[in-house]
């Protein structure tokens, strides 16, 4: 995976492509709007893209099957202003010292701060020079590094010394006077004093307490770690993904100067952040993160592609009857919630003259709950948000006062949350009666718990809850006072789904799509379980090429669902159990999938027109995005259209919630 820093300085963010002969730069607010520029390079040069810092480019070029010495030898760096085309040459540099990093200080436009600094790939060497200087200066900050380690460790070399710590640093991040870099996976930071000064003895490393704390992902979880600086602000990224082909969740950390820690942000900022990851089909695919929101959304990586505006007229629209609005007054006051809500999820012209209404204002008018699911996540202040998929009108449920402090929502099941308070509380919830339920998990067990697998409703004696991680299952009934936890002896992986509950065990599907068998026994000693986990030789994986797959239970029979690269295709099958195989399922009639990573059920349609879909938490601007059997396409309910998935955002932190009373 592939980050590049934001051009600082300039009016709008720009990517960049072409050859050897000719640069094409575009705006990522609008790609349309392309600029061409041609002869930044001789014909026979070689050039490397470095870096782009304070809206300039760092570029590294040497000449092809060249038989002069000292072009043979060296190679050239210079710096570039796409915009003003002002170039800078700098010192040459040696050909065999490869560059794993580089960046500036500050502008060019300041030549007396600027820095030019690299760091050189697989080796604990840095090189840096200022404007105008004739040579790179070096430093090998191996011995200070390892000093460093020492020092917090009180005197033992290798009580702290990461054993699996490369050879050179990573992400490296000029911020307040200061060059900070990361060792890997961004455990330790390093902070470097001193180091610019004329004398390359004069500089100190100081590892800075305590490392960043790790994430609550899964274990099956891929992640990449980035140092950023904005606003004289130090902020560590983490992206979340399985084998760099989807994104499943972003983590921001800021450093706090006055206390020289880590802190996790909580949707206290607003902004976005760009990710540059590489899909299976060869193309660069740009992520767009919106902090705020926690929405990621995909550009295209094609430019100048044309939208296609439909003319026709909204056929509902012109042929409704006309009815004065005294008449929908009294229609409306008749109808229950339920009704109202079905009501305005009939056609375009009803959701439009139907007001939202407030859920609090409707909460004494449950007692007849059919809705389908609806997608839910927290909000800042102490609120639970849903969202209809048929309309796309947002509700939102005020949390009791002991779950005010929620800040993860692991998922659903029976129309029940499960919530983590204050990063240490878990607490089963139900939105619609109020009702909470403590857990007594292990801090473990928590850091983990990002998908559960549920029996029964939390409301019935016999409920189970289980969560699966690598080498390990870790389970409760509810009303226990311990939670339990055994190891399993397997390399199975459980993909970005949950457990599904199917004839009296959990199923699970796999990273390589294969499935396994979690069973719990009782044993004679009441309250105790005896645990098998199996993972099957059959079925065989029903189809390659994936990023994401769910298992769902759907009218009495296992479903598998697989999505292609950059949702290209969406594939579905059932499973024969007495085969023991997958069959391709081209229509789910009456039925409707709701998928995401937290929770994934079916649920028969009680709208007409929902039927026969799988709904993602995906929207196309405030409509949520389906993916119809029918057609094979993915489109939303607020227009005709078909939805071009680089359109579209998918929300990270949500899941779908079934409305229940038990």
């Amino acid at each position: 995976m592939e980050k590049k820093a934001p051009l600082k300085g300039a009016k709008h963010n720009r990517s960049l492509v072409g050859s050897n002969k000719a640069q094409i730069f575009c705006t990522i607010s609008n790609p349309k709007n392309i600029n061409r520029v041609t002869k930044f390079f001789e014909q026979r040069v070689t050039k490397e893209y470095l870096a782009s810092c304070f809206g300039w480019f760092v570029y590294s070029y040497s000449y092809g099957r060249s038989t002069r010495s000292d072009e043979a030898n060296w190679r050239s760096l210079f710096l570039l202003n796409p915009i003003s085309l002002e170039k800078i040459t700098l010192p040459p540099l040696k050909r065999q010292e490869s560059i794993g990093y580089c960046l500036l200080s500050s502008s060019p436009t300041e030549p007396a701060s600027c820095l030019v600094i690299l760091f050189a790939k697989g080796l604990p060497l840095i090189m840096y020079c200022h404007l105008g200087d004739e040579e790179w200066t070096s430093l090998d900050y191996y011995w200070e590094l390892k000093w460093g380690f020492r020092e917090i460790s009180r005197g033992r070399w290798s009580s702290l010394w990461p054993k699996n710590l490369r050879r050179q640093l990573e992400c490296p991040v000029w911020c307040n006077g200061y060059l900070y870099a990361a060792t890997s996976a961004c455990k330790y930071l390093v902070k470097f004093h001193d180091f610019q000064q004329d004398s390359s003895l004069e500089f100190r490393i100081e590892i800075l307490e305590p490392w960043l704390p790790m994430s609550r992902s899964r274990i099956v979880f891929s992640a990449e770690y980035y140092l950023m600086e904005s606003c004289g602000k130090l902020f560590s990224i983490e992206v979340k993904h399985y084998n760099h082909k989807h994104i499943v969740g972003i983590d921001i950390h800021r450093f706090d100067f006055s206390k020289e820690k880590q802190e996790h942000i909580r949707q206290r900022l607003k902004g976005i952040v760009y990710i540059f990851t590489l899909a299976n089909d060869g193309h660069k695919i740009l992520y767009s993160y919106n902090i705020e929101d926690k929405e990621i959304s995909v550009s295209s990586p094609f430019l100048n592609l044309p939208t296609l505006q439909s003319s026709e007229p909204d056929i509902e629209e012109v042929h409704l009857p006309y009815l004065p609005p005294d008449l929908f007054e009294l229609i409306f006051r008749s109808l229950s919630f339920v009704d109202y809500l079905h009501f305005r999820a009939t056609c375009k012209w009803f959701h439009s003259v139907a007001p939202s209404i407030q859920w609090r204002m409707a909460s004494q008018r449950f007692e007849n709950l059919s809705l389908s699911p609806w997608l839910t996540f927290l909000e800042k202040d102490g609120a639970c948000a849903f969202i209809d998929p048929r309309c796309g009108d947002k509700y939102f449920i005020s949390l009791p006062q002991p779950l005010k402090a929620s800040n993860v929502l692991c998922g659903t099941k029976h129309g029940w949350l499960l919530l983590i308070v204050d990063d240490e509380s878990p607490f089963l919830f139900n939105p619609f009666t109020q009702v909470i339920l403590p857990l007594p998990f292990s801090d473990s067990s928590i850091e983990a718990c990002t998908s559960i697998g549920i029996s029964s409703p939390p409301c019935t004696s016999e409920c189970v809850l289980v969560v699966i991680l690598k080498n390990k299952v870790g389970f409760c009934m509810l009303g226990d006072e311990v939670w339990t936890e055994k190891f399993i002896k397997t390399d199975f992986l459980i993909d970005d789904n949950s457990p599904v509950f199917y004839r009296g065990a959990f199923y699970c599907l796999g990273q390589k799509g294969n499935l396994a068998i979690l069973k719990l026994n009782n044993e004679e000693q009441e309250g105790t379980f005896a645990v098998t986990f199996d993972v099957l030789t059959k079925p065989k994986p029903p189809c390659t090429g994936y990023i994401q797959n769910f298992l769902v239970e759907c009218d009495g029979e296992l479903l598998s669902v697989f999505v292609g690269p950059v949702g290209k295709w969406v594939r579905v099958f059932k499973l024969n159990k007495s085969r023991m195989t997958w069959i391709r399922v081209e229509s789910l009639g009456d039925y409707m999938l709701f998928l995401s990573s937290k929770s994934s059920f079916s649920a028969k349609a009680q709208t007409p027109g929902m039927e026969n879909k799988i709904y993602f938490p995906r929207f196309c601007g405030q409509s949520i995005v389906f993916y119809s059997l029918e057609t094979c396409k993915y489109q939303s309910f607020q227009s005709e259209d078909v939805v071009d998935f680089y359109s579209s955002r998918e929300k990270l932190d949500c899941c779908w919630i079934e409305p229940r009373r038990c």
